[in-house]
């Protein structure tokens, strides 16, 4: 005799990536902002890299630092000392005065509390030298495996892959991308995931990258509802400025490891 049994729904648990910390509430790419998305059941955190005059590595998204701080002009001309000078939360709310821009090693510092948690280092200043003494500093700690390389210049992509094939890099679809090679042993078939920009992803456009072998995720969903359709497209990977607002509709969805 039949029974009915209910359809399995399940899926690989869809993880949910803190985009510059919990930068929803506190001062984007501060040590405050990743401690707090370090409190969420998140699963990544994505952070931005640049070098200073001095070759220190620094995490700030903006190649200049009028927007996050009360410095000006670009950060590749200062030194870290001067870096470190600048207030980076006033700009956010008055209670953040005295933040200050982290280097990569305060960063991994912080992320430490979470052994095991996966970070998206993203190569922001675009350059094959700022690649080189992140990858360093991750090997050094014993965590380069934990991390995804992401960079908006396929020619880093590809110096990190001829340096080691193991690292994780992410892209972006190709008019997203400078240096983009096409296909075939092209830029995609280096690519371990691709960043979908929320306004462009599709169930289709995720499937398709699916099929290339790389892993879709889409960025940035704040959104409880727009994170639903996310899930809904079969999103792996879904970044957010408020995790916080996201988890409980990504949560929701059963998982395959949850199964009894």
């Amino acid at each position: 005799m039949s029974r009915n049994v209910p359809p399995d729904n399940s899926r690989p648990r869809i993880q949910v990536m803190a985009h510059r910390g919990l930068s929803s509430r506190y001062p984007e790419n501060t040590v405050l902002a990743f401690a707090k998305a370090l409190e969420l059941d998140i699963d990544s955190v994505e952070f931005d890299v640049h070098r200073t005059r001095d070759g220190a590595l620094v995490v700030i998204h903006d190649a200049k630092l009028d927007r996050t701080t009360d410095g000006n002009g670009p950060v590749a001309d200062r030194t870290l000392a001067e870096l470190k000078a600048l207030d980076a939360g006033s700009w956010k709310a008055t209670e953040f005065a005295g933040e200050r821009i982290p280097t990569l090693d305060e960063t991994l510092d912080v992320m430490a509390r979470r052994p095991g948690i996966m970070l998206n280092v993203e190569i922001k200043d675009t350059t094959a030298a700022t690649a080189d003494a992140s990858i360093a500093a991750l090997r050094r700690r014993g965590i380069l495996s934990n991390c995804v390389l992401t960079c908006f210049n396929a020619a880093v992509l590809a110096h990190i892959k001829r340096q080691d094939s193991a690292i994780k890099v992410q892209g972006f679809p190709a008019r997203m991308m400078s240096n983009f090679a096409p296909e075939p042993h092209g830029t995609y078939s280096q690519m371990d995931y691709v960043g979908i920009h929320i306004g462009d992803a599709t169930a289709e456009l995720g499937e398709s990258f699916r099929r290339m072998g790389i892993v879709p995720g889409v960025w940035v969903v704040d959104d409880p509802a727009v994170a639903a359709k996310a899930v809904a497209m079969g999103m792996a990977i879904i970044t957010s400025n408020a995790p916080d607002q996201i988890l409980p509709v990504v949560r929701a969805v059963p998982t395959a490891d949850a199964r009894g």
